[in-house]
């Protein structure tokens, strides 16, 4: 073993060193190519014929000083270190287009790299839910004539959705908003943070529970119910410090109360990781808007489905619902 350590170590050393090494090494082949050379005339040979047969004797210099650094060094790393002195060479001699180059490469790595993280997250990998397999999303049908076939859901016709369809376990909606956010006492620093009103049985619906506390009731997400919020994990370890006092205070949310029931998880990014505070849906909506089957003010609305349901039956039944309304 030692020995072998010894030889590696060697080796290192030789790739390191190669220009010394091929220095010797070019002195000793013209020393080896001479004395053939002299051989050969004495044999009766012309100078320039006998150097020629001399060279092909010796078997071609640019091989055997190959082979002899294969023997010497590390192959790869030796191989590495030449081609990296050889583009730097080229890039002294051409900086312009070299420039331009690297930026075409940076270009395409990017976009590359950029894109396959949105098709790892969509894509690849399973949605971070309990059985993401039974999730949908629904969407109203676009009949207005453009090239988008898909509209985001009016609340009444999402509360229809809940009260008859059968496929699903539960259907859910957010409406996406933003928020002046500050803390109980006015004093506090206010910031502008995203936010979504969310019905009741959203995370149940997702299979997200939340570390602290807990979601929100039915009985909370109604007009007039009691202003509560559920906060991200960020937000809570920002303006709280990670506290389980957090779920004795509160938020003002555009200068309301709001009373703080849950903590997220830190790894929930839905619709977006931006997102830090979530109210009850039927709070945040006015109800006139709530009553409304054509202001189509939800951001998303997601279903799961029963066991054994497919989406083919889910939407053959919204398709029924939707024509009987």
């Amino acid at each position: 073993m030692l020995s072998f350590l010894n030889r590696l170590i060697a080796r290192i050393g030789a790739v390191f060193r190669s220009s010394d090494f091929d220095r010797e090494l070019d002195a000793e082949l013209s020393a080896h190519l001479k004395l053939r050379a002299e051989d050969l005339i004495r044999q009766g040979m012309q100078p320039d014929e006998a150097e020629h047969i001399a060279r092909i004797q010796l078997g071609g210099i640019a091989q055997l000083r190959e082979a002899h650094r294969e023997i010497r060094g590390v192959p790869f790393v030796d191989t590495v270190l030449r081609d990296l002195r050889y583009a730097l060479r080229q890039i002294r001699s051409r900086p312009g287009f070299s420039a331009l180059a690297i930026t075409i490469l940076a270009l395409g790595i990017g976009a590359n790299t950029a894109i396959f993280s949105v098709v790892n997250g969509v894509v690849l990998r399973p949605l971070p839910f309990e059985h993401p397999e039974r999730l949908v999303a629904l969407f109203e049908a676009n009949v207005i004539g453009d090239n988008n076939p898909y509209n985001t859901v009016a609340p009444a016709n999402f509360f229809d959705w809940q009260k008859q369809a059968t496929t699903f376990d539960q259907i859910a909606a957010i409406s996406f908003t933003t928020f002046n956010l500050s803390g109980s006492s006015k004093e506090l620093s206010t910031e502008r943070v995203d936010g979504c009103g969310a019905s009741a049985n959203f995370f149940g619906t997702l299979g997200v529970a939340p570390v602290l506390g807990r979601s929100f009731s039915g009985d909370e997400d109604r007009p007039g119910g009691t202003p509560v919020a559920i906060i991200s994990y960020g937000l809570w370890k920002r303006r709280f410090g990670g506290s389980d006092d957090a779920l004795l205070q509160h938020v003002r949310l555009d200068g309301k109360l709001f009373s703080i029931v849950g903590v997220l998880p830190a790894n929930f990014g839905y619709p977006s990781r931006t997102v830090q505070v979530w109210i009850p849906l039927e709070q945040h909506l006015a109800p006139v808007v709530l009553e409304a089957h054509d202001n189509h003010v939800l951001s998303s609305t997601i279903g799961r489905l029963k066991s054994g349901r497919t989406v083919e039956q889910a939407r053959a039944e919204v398709d029924s619902i939707v024509k009987r309304l």
